[in-house]
């Protein structure tokens, strides 16, 4: 059993005022004291839950006395004062990478290394990221700072700010096709971006590039990488169904094959050359099919086509194994014709 307490003082004479004087009389009665003992009564054979306590718990912690609060800040501003005396004592030695300067820091600022703002600047002063925090730090920051950069549009003022610096000293560089010289902005020069006249002459620099084969495939392979994730969906289907089936087909549209700048999905792998592209009529022309057997038609190649309705459709296993089972067929019979001729 658990007293329970009455409303305090203050809040029982405010509630008085706004009772009438018949509730005023009848509780100064001796029949209001005996309804106020018997209440009493009730209340204390009453059984208060845990839920409860707690709550009246939380409530006398809320609302404090005069004295208990002043006690309390006393408590607090006690603690603080030995706290602050604490970590004035505990200091750190530290040294400036720029001066030299020795430094006495408290422990909470022991990443400091520059004693001040100027040699901060200073020690940053014509370096990359890279030489100041290291590759693997510089690679975290530059993404952050490109994150929080995407989507945002410069202001009028930020523009001329930027053209300002952009318009400083320029600097001399020589075009490589035509050795003309043309004028640089100073972090032009840094990074070494510019180093053609114009367009035309960047474009003449690309053809000579071109027609070497090992750049043209570097080129392509490149360009493949970046722009494909491979392999699809369909793909891994036929993958799946070729691995299970035992057909002699193996996948290399992860760019290990390229004939004239084109990659195919599936080769065969005992020597004959016949190949397997899939593809979504969607995403391709009408003439896709058509173009692109005469591309490799040139070189010596077959190829097998299989389109998103035989790969998504109910019965898409039977259907694909029959087709490249067919396909294989075909070209067997061809071989042993012109074998007998």
């Amino acid at each position: 059993m658990v007293k329970t307490k009455g409303y305090p003082k203050r809040k029982s004479a405010i509630h008085r005022k706004h009772l009438s004087e018949s509730m005023i009389r009848f509780f100064n009665s001796e029949k209001g004291k005996i309804w106020k003992q018997n209440s009493s009564k009730r209340q204390k054979n009453k059984l208060i839950t845990e839920e409860t306590k707690i709550r009246m718990r939380k409530g006398q912690k809320k609302f404090w006395s005069s004295e208990r609060g002043n006690k309390e800040r006393e408590r607090r501003s006690l603690k603080s004062k030995e706290m602050w005396k604490k970590r004035k004592r505990e200091k750190i030695i530290v040294t400036c990478l720029f001066c030299g300067k020795v430094i006495e820091v408290t422990p909470a600022g022991v990443g400091k290394k520059f004693c001040s703002r100027k040699c901060k600047v200073s020690f940053r002063k014509n370096k990359s990221f890279e030489e100041i925090y290291g590759k693997e730090k510089s690679a975290i920051i530059k993404t952050k700072m490109s994150q929080s950069m995407t989507g945002h549009r410069c202001s009028e003022q930020t523009k001329q700010k930027i053209s300002r610096a952009n318009t400083g000293s320029k600097t001399i560089g020589y075009c490589l096709t035509c050795n003309k010289k043309f004028l640089m902005t100073p972090h032009e020069a840094k990074v070494q971006r510019k180093k053609f006249c114009s367009l035309k002459c960047y474009g003449i620099y690309l053809r000579k590039l071109w027609k070497s084969s090992e750049t043209r495939d570097e080129m392509t392979k490149k360009l493949l990488f970046n722009t494909l994730k491979r392999p699809t969906s369909y793909e891994q289907k036929i993958i799946d169904l070729c691995h299970r089936s035992h057909l002699p087909f193996k996948y290399v549209g992860n760019r290990q094959v390229i004939i004239c700048y084109r990659n195919p999905d599936f080769i065969e792998i005992n020597g004959k050359k016949l190949l397997i592209e899939i593809y979504d009529s969607y995403w391709h022309p009408k003439n896709y099919e058509e173009s692109r057997s005469k591309i490799f038609s040139k070189y010596g190649f077959k190829t097998l086509f299989l389109n998103e309705k035989d790969i998504c459709s109910l019965n898409w296993k039977n259907i694909c194994l029959q087709k490249i089972l067919n396909f294989l067929k075909e070209n067997q019979m061809d071989s042993t014709k012109t074998s007998v001729s």
